[in-house]
């Protein structure tokens, strides 16, 4: 996969603390956990494309 935008340090770091994995709570409704699944399934995917370019930068 290649993204032209380079993903920062920073964003990743802030958005890992904003949408943290963890269990669901157990008032929250079906829909509110699923929201939240997918908030952090873009970190997820931000952290896998991170990886990806630094492991670029170094095999360049």
């Amino acid at each position: 996969m290649s993204l032209s935008s380079r993903v920062p340090q920073d964003l990743l770091k802030e958005l890992d603390q904003r949408f943290p994995s963890q269990c669901p709570d157990i008032n929250d409704s079906e829909r509110q956990i699923w929201i939240n699944k997918g908030k952090r399934e873009v970190v997820e995917f931000l952290k896998l494309v991170y990886e990806e370019q630094n492991e670029n930068i170094l095999q360049e």
